[in-house]
């Protein structure tokens, strides 16, 4: 159990480094403000996280003279992508609800007669 508990945190730590990403996170919040529908919104994303990803390792391979880094681990990628579905979940929901009550808001203005 211990072991298990460890390990739990630890992945946590990771998901939250994630999220310390300056180029990142704000793509992730671009993703959930924009997008009208949640599947795109989290696809987009989790598609920028991959492709961000791929991007970082090639720049530092080529920064270390073309020397292959090795592929991050399995662990890293997973919380990637749990931090950007996060991120954007959260923005997602906080937007939606702005978007209702712009929209409620709006049809009680065309409701009220003209005085």
């Amino acid at each position: 159990m211990d072991d298990f508990v460890r390990e739990t945190l630890g992945f946590f730590a990771m998901v939250v480094g994630t999220l310390m990403d300056p180029i990142a996170v704000p793509c992730y919040i671009a993703s959930g403000i924009f997008f009208r529908k949640f599947g795109g919104a989290l696809a987009a994303s989790i598609g920028f996280s991959l492709i961000f990803r791929v991007v970082v390792a090639a720049i530092k391979s080529n920064s270390e003279g073309g020397a292959e880094t090795g592929s991050p681990d399995i662990e890293v990628v997973i919380a990637s992508f749990v931090g950007a579905a996060i991120v954007t979940s959260v923005v997602f929901l906080i937007a939606s609800n702005y978007r209702k009550q712009a929209k409620n808001e709006s049809a009680k203005d065309e409701k009220k007669p003209d005085d």
